[in-house]
């Protein structure tokens, strides 16, 4: 048996070795928090256009501000509202596709439904949905919603 001592220049590659790896991975953890704290919020969209209108509906029925969810419906629909009760549960929108033409546009979106998953199951439903609107006065007005976003029996499709 031989009795050598490990050469000294293993231990110093070694040490070396581990000093790369933790250098790696605080910079792998520097950039991810980063990207975290620096992600803006959801994009805005100009108030007056097909989206803002839609974007500004969402928000309204999601924080239960009724009246300003009306006046984004058409003024018939409006004035004709048999109100319905908020479904409770948790959406993220996301926008897939918008159109024009004349005073109608259509604005495209993907409804995520998030829920208790129970014993299986994701936790979350994806569809998508359509808004229809239209031009009155001037200003874009809801004519229909997907059902989960109706505050009136007249507003959904």
């Amino acid at each position: 048996m031989s009795n050598e001592a490990p050469a000294a220049g293993d231990g110093r590659r070694s040490q070396r070795a581990l000093i790369a790896l933790l250098v790696t991975v605080a910079a792998v953890v520097i950039v991810a928090l980063i990207a975290v704290l620096t992600r803006g919020g959801p994009a805005q969209y100009a108030e007056g256009s097909p989206e803002g209108v839609v974007q500004r509906y969402v928000q309204a029925v999601t924080d239960g501000d009724r009246q300003t969810a009306l006046a984004l419906l058409t003024p018939t629909i409006a004035e004709e509202c048999q109100r319905l009760e908020p479904s409770g549960e948790d959406y993220r929108v996301t926008l897939t596709g918008a159109s024009e033409e004349g005073d109608s546009a259509r604005v495209d979106v993907m409804v995520t439904t998030y829920y208790d998953p129970g014993l299986l199951g994701s936790g979350e439903f994806q569809q998508q949905e359509t808004f229809e609107l239209t031009r009155v006065d001037g200003d874009w007005r809801l004519e229909t919603t997907p059902w989960m976003f109706a505050v009136c029996m007249g507003a959904t499709l």
